[in-house]
């Protein structure tokens, strides 16, 4: 990734009417596409990101249904409490963004969006994604890398699930179901008639 990682890109925010997450939407907005996810009980929360320039899209996360959502995302960061973005200023190297009576809440970070935007947007550029992911986890923060299929399959996350299998050089991806005690098998498909002769032998078939 370049430093520009976050310039250009397809982001989703979950929670994005939350007290952190609608702000920072903001933020981003400006030189990215920002998607929305959320249940937007809040009209005007809502008119507000998208006046913004934020697609707004209604998800419900408990059902399950992110349907709505794009599948070309960059990144996905769900800071969802103040809590949170004291931790996400302090992982941007600016600690004192928690204190200070501009930022401190999310009224105050509504209004004084532009400036708080600009110091994000500064501070993001600085690092390609997969350090502040990093980061992220360390202080658990909620975020995560959107992956293509490719990706994701060749990920940490798919090697620690072992769910891509190789056979003779050959990836599979492997059954989702999953047996204790039992290994499946993992066979390539067979040549053309190889078993044919068996196959007509045991329904009485011509030769």
């Amino acid at each position: 990734m370049s430093p520009d990682t976050f310039n250009g890109k397809t982001i989703v925010v979950t929670g994005v009417t939350g007290q952190v997450a609608r702000p920072l939407a903001l933020a981003l907005a400006r030189d990215n596409r920002v998607v929305g996810a959320a249940r937007f009980s809040d009209a005007g929360a809502r008119a507000e990101l998208e006046a913004a320039g934020v697609e707004c899209v209604a998800i419900d996360l408990v059902a399950g249904d992110v349907s709505g959502l794009p599948a070309d995302a960059d990144f996905v960061l769900a800071v969802g409490t103040d809590r949170q973005f004291a931790r996400l200023a302090e992982v941007v190297g600016h600690a004192e963004w928690a204190e200070d009576e501009r930022y401190r809440t999310n009224p105050a970070r509504v209004s004084h969006r532009s400036e708080l935007e600009g110091m994000l947007e500064e501070s993001f550029r600085r690092e390609p994604r997969d350090i502040w992911l990093a980061r992220f986890g360390r202080a658990a923060i909620p975020a995560g890398p959107v992956r293509g299929p490719l990706e994701a399959l060749q990920s940490d996350t798919a090697r620690s699930l072992a769910a891509v299998l190789e056979r003779n050089g050959v990836p599979f991806v492997a059954s989702p179901i999953r047996i204790d005690g039992h290994e499946p098998r993992l066979d390539f498909p067979p040549a053309l008639d190889e078993d044919g002769d068996r196959i007509r032998r045991e329904f009485g078939l011509p030769r």
